[in-house]
């Protein structure tokens, strides 16, 4: 489990746009992927991560 996730976000890349989940452990992402788990959740539906 993982410290936070950002969940449902709009993740900026490279090669555009990507929607997934964002998990933060200390100070640093940790993984991009769906249905991750967190002591923290952030909802970023339909926002820019």
């Amino acid at each position: 489990m993982y410290s936070l996730v950002v969940k449902n976000g709009l993740l900026v890349t490279g090669d555009g746009l990507v929607e997934a989940d964002l998990a933060i452990h200390g100070e640093r992402i940790a993984a991009i992927g769906h249905d991750l788990a967190g002591a923290e959740i952030i909802d970023a539906t339909d926002c820019y991560v």
